[in-house]
């Protein structure tokens, strides 16, 4: 029965290849040995997990046994991440208990325990359980797994990784091999497929008679939004990031693949006079895209002459860029007003020269506010006091701008009328940062306390600290205010600013991503 459960099909799905049967066979061996053992593993630590669940984390330590074995190089490229990151191999180990396994060569004990927390920090953090394992469950699995893995001196090897790796450097090329490394592959498929399916449940249940062409067609918009904007619950990375890193593609190749995320989707107007590219003007942003028009063969010359404006994707490629997606005409201004006004936001924290315009306002907004009050963070008793400097500030900004002739004079407005949600609370903090302008956050030393308090990794995953609407920056700066006493028992633990930051990656990816909207609370008074 559980051989049908664990069958080379299910195991096949998953691989970017077919027909690899005996090279396949060696891995699902050792896919089901692990599975049973998992099983052990649980009843002696009394933790639980779904069999769905307990197949998944096998599947993903038998593909990190094949990546490193193969010397594919997905973990290795997320390894040079986390030093990047954290100045080490794995967050939460202290450099003296990684230099104990020193001799390990293609599998690392602190491997497998780092997956194996991330994907049930996955399923407690979109509640597929209800509480994290105990702690003595992740030990026991990493050890099990690792004598395992270890003692196996032979195993078959493919070189079909590396020849996917250096495929021919083309945008369709890349696409194919992303959609596969985002929805299957061992480090990122579990998670962003669950995205994707929830979604699309959620499209049926609000179309309930939505024919099916219609729901390939939002599912395959939905996919690609995901796995281009998606950063994940391992270390807060993008899939984009971590297979443009790997691929062994020339340096612009390579550069091209890191900006693929950065795409602008909106509505156009389309000038094709010139004899290489057609100028793509955003409507909104009005911002001028080079497209070229090798990219779009079966477009005849005047055929865009029919509509003024089209709606369409761009993504950068070779130095220019190519449609994403088909174009369609627009052809009534009211809708253009509506998209442009209910979701033209969403979508140009894609494109780049939008957000470098949009940081240098908020560094400038930082710049001043911290001129201003003279501290990166503003404490007050309650909102009245809090409302009342805010007032002062911007009636201080507005005069400077009027000086310098950046504002007109009599266009003050104060902000009373539309701070009525933040009421009676009472512990505010006005917290300054470049990235975010300003932002409020409330009761932050006694949440700073909780956290010092708790100070195990495995506390923190099973407390609601985690979750705390505070940006993250304002967590960095809190902490290094507060000075947490480093702790001294034998669990992970949090003792370095690293290690919150890589407990952040794990449970607020989002606010770790490079398409992420700035905070800018100040200019609606809410978290986000």
């Amino acid at each position: 029965m559980l051989d049908n459960f664990l069958s080379l099909q299910w195991f096949n799905d998953r691989k970017p290849y077919q027909n690899n049967v005996k090279y396949d066979l060696e891995y699902l061996k050792i896919f089901r040995h692990l599975f049973y053992g998992l099983g052990s593993v649980l009843k002696k630590t009394n933790g639980t997990m779904g069999p769905n669940e307990m197949r998944e984390l096998a599947y993903i330590v038998t593909a990190y046994f094949e990546d490193r074995v193969n010397k594919i190089g997905f973990w290795e490229t997320v390894l040079a991440e986390h030093q990047t990151l954290y100045g080490k191999r794995i967050p939460f180990y202290t450099t003296e208990e990684l230099a104990e396994w020193d001799d390990c060569e293609d599998i690392h004990p602190a491997d497998i325990h780092y997956l194996t927390f991330v994907y049930c920090a996955f399923l407690h953090r979109t509640k597929q359980i209800k509480e994290m394992p105990p702690e003595m469950f992740f030990i026991g699995f990493r050890d099990l797994a690792f004598d395992y893995l270890d003692q196996i001196e032979e195993v078959r090897t493919t070189d079909f990784y590396k020849e996917m790796l250096v495929a021919d450097g083309s945008a369709t090329e890349f696409k194919n091999i992303l959609q596969w490394f985002a929805y299957d592959s061992y480090l990122f498929g579990y998670e962003l497929k669950y995205y994707w399916l929830a979604q699309g449940q959620q499209l049926r249940q609000q179309e309930p008679n939505i024919d099916k062409r219609t729901l390939e067609i939002n599912m395959q918009i939905v996919m690609n939004d995901i796995m281009h904007k998606r950063n994940t619950s391992l270390s807060g990375l993008n899939p984009v990031d971590v297979l443009a890193k790997t691929l062994n593609w020339p340096g612009q190749k390579r550069q091209d693949t890191m900006d693929f995320k950065f795409y602008v989707e909106g509505v156009f107007e389309i000038d094709e006079t010139d004899p290489k590219y057609y100028y793509f003007k955003h409507n909104l942003m009005n911002d001028v895209f080079p497209v070229l028009k090798t990219s779009i063969p079966n477009l005849k010359p005047g055929s865009l002459a029919r509509a003024r404006y089209y709606r369409t994707v761009l993504q950068r490629w070779d130095g220019a860029y190519i449609l994403a997606a088909p174009l369609a005409a627009e052809m009534d201004e009211d809708h253009i007003f509506f998209w442009n006004k209910e979701f033209a936001y969403d979508y140009s924290v894609h494109n780049k020269a939008f957000r470098e315009r949009q940081k240098e306002a908020l560094k400038a907004e930082a710049d001043e506010a911290f001129t201003f009050f003279g501290v990166s963070q503003k404490t007050f008793r309650n909102a009245e006091e809090m409302i009342n400097a805010l007032n002062t500030f911007y009636k201080w900004q507005f005069d400077k701008a009027v000086r310098e002739g950046r504002a007109d004079a009599g266009k003050y407005n104060a902000i009373e009328a539309r701070t009525h949600h933040i009421g009676a609370e009472t512990d505010l903090c006005i917290h300054i940062a470049p990235d975010d302008g300003m932002s409020i956050t409330s009761n932050h030393y006694a949440t700073l306390n909780r956290l010092n308090e708790l100070r195990s990794v495995y506390g923190l995953a099973n407390d609601a600290v985690l979750m705390v609407p505070i940006p993250i920056s304002a967590w960095q700066n809190l902490w290094e205010s507060f000075k947490p006493v480093p702790a001294t028992n034998d669990s992970w633990c949090i003792n370095t600013m690293d290690d919150l930051m890589a407990l952040f990656r794990i449970y607020r990816p989002k606010d770790f991503s490079a398409l992420r909207k700035p905070v800018i609370t100040l200019l609606d008074l809410s978290y986000r």
